[in-house]
């Protein structure tokens, strides 16, 4: 085994997302067989800027110190944690889930890296406590996590308060997302922090991708028809 790029490096290549994004995607697969497996994960990983683990492990995919030493935590990070859905099953290592919930004090701290700190994601607070390893090894509590739905709720309320806003004539508030004021340190850390996403799956996501599944077949006269079923 050996890291290699399925897509050479041809000029005249074009990836059919470059036209909509504006550049060329080209993708390189990394394996532990490759002799500098260890120094190729730390360089790949500290230089992403989004993360995404999607497979069913029982370890940590990557050591803690290649986002929380002082030059991991340069930069903030997207981490979406897909692949684990039991408790003994584990992609991101405990320590970097604390790091995100605990409480920082910034004084203590004299190398410059992002603001302390973040933000973990949940589908469900109480199947993600119930069922991700990572969370349950890191002994997240309710108070710690956010549901993605509280998040709707808040651009609904950014939404409501523009449309508030425009009729009263003020311009300046678009309603793009959450309004955060310049000046109370909220908006750094969005910007900084370390966002992590952690989805087990909601049995409403089942439904919603079966029946467009059917709706699909059924448009394609595809599959077996079971009468009353």
């Amino acid at each position: 085994m050996k890291l290699y790029n399925p897509f050479p490096d041809d000029p005249d290549y074009e990836n059919p997302l470059g036209h909509k994004y504006g550049n060329k995607t080209k993708t390189s697969i990394l394996t532990t067989g490759h002799t500098e497996y260890t120094r190729l994960l730390k360089e790949y990983v500290r230089s992403a800027n989004v993360i995404f683990c999607t497979t069913p492990s029982t370890q940590p995919l990557f050591p803690p110190n290649y986002l929380l030493n002082p030059e991991g935590r340069k930069k903030g990070r997207y981490i979406a944690l897909i692949g684990s859905y039991k408790p003994h099953m584990i992609e991101l290592h405990p320590d970097i889930i604390k790091s995100a919930v605990a409480p920082h004090h910034e004084h203590r701290h004299f190398h410059k890296h992002q603001k302390e700190g973040g933000a973990i994601i949940v589908d469900s607070i109480e199947a993600c406590l119930q069922e991700a390893g990572e969370l349950i090894q890191a002994n997240v509590q309710p108070h710690q996590v956010v549901e993605i739905g509280e998040l709707v709720l808040l651009k609904r309320e950014a939404e409501k308060a523009a449309a508030e806003a425009a009729k009263k004539g003020d311009t300046d508030n678009k309603g793009d997302g959450i309004q955060v004021s310049d000046d109370s340190g909220l908006k750094e850390w969005l910007c900084k922090g370390n966002v992590i996403a952690k989805i087990v799956g909601l049995g409403l996501m089942d439904v919603v991708v079966g029946n467009e599944v059917v709706r699909i077949a059924r448009e394609r006269g595809i599959g077996t028809h079971i009468a009353d079923f």
